[in-house]
């Protein structure tokens, strides 16, 4: 939460963007290296989302001109998911943990598009661009749904190599603030995705 930084007075980012939530797409790709008790996997995602605003003035006033802070995610994590209740009691749920490490590429637009900059005090230039390293805890259930429908499940498989389709939702922590280092945002916040996943 960017707004939640030490040091900070007001809340500049919900003062620009609002305090409205978006949406963040993300596409992943997990490879399974161990089955036993539960299936052990690493993964890597990556993801987009975008926040509208309107400009400030540098004397702190509001500006016509829209500005846009774009975020791309990036995770590798190692998990576990537990396979048990539907290989030995035939329950269709498999919930599971994950945990890794993130970084996220930012940049801010002006209201021509281009990269905003910034000038200091003493007439020097940064560009409104950069990327933050982190880590994320996340914790979910998938739902295997070839458990409602096995005939289609069968043609899935024949035809293009779907052994196991799910839906899962998933709740993440995620601690983007370069480990705790001064100087930069902090992107850290708690998220709630919901998606589909296939088993190839």
């Amino acid at each position: 939460d960017i707004d939640s930084e030490a040091g900070l007075s007001g809340k500049p980012f919900g003062d620009i963007f609002g305090g409205d939530r978006e949406f963040l797409f993300e596409l992943g790709f997990d490879y399974e290296f161990w089955h036993g008790f539960g299936t052990a996997y690493v993964g890597a995602s990556a993801g987009f989302v975008q926040y509208l605003g309107k400009a400030v003035t540098a004397s702190g006033g509001s500006s016509p001109d829209t500005t846009v802070l774009n975020l791309l995610p990036l995770r590798l994590g190692i998990g576990w998911a537990f396979d048990g209740l539907w290989n030995w009691l035939g329950v269709p749920l498999m919930p599971y943990a994950e945990g890794g490490f993130d970084y996220y590429f930012w940049w801010v637009l002006d209201g021509v598009g281009d990269i905003a900059v910034y000038t200091a005090e003493d007439g020097s230039e940064s560009k409104a661009r950069g990327g933050i390293f982190g880590a994320h805890v996340a914790v979910g259930m998938k739902v295997l749904l070839d458990a409602l429908d096995k005939e289609a499940a069968g043609n899935l498989f024949e035809q293009v190599g779907v052994i196991n389709s799910y839906l899962f939702a998933e709740y993440c922590w995620s601690f983007i603030d370069q480990f705790g280092s001064g100087n930069h945002f902090d992107l850290g916040d708690d998220t709630v995705m919901f998606g589909l996943a296939m088993e190839f």
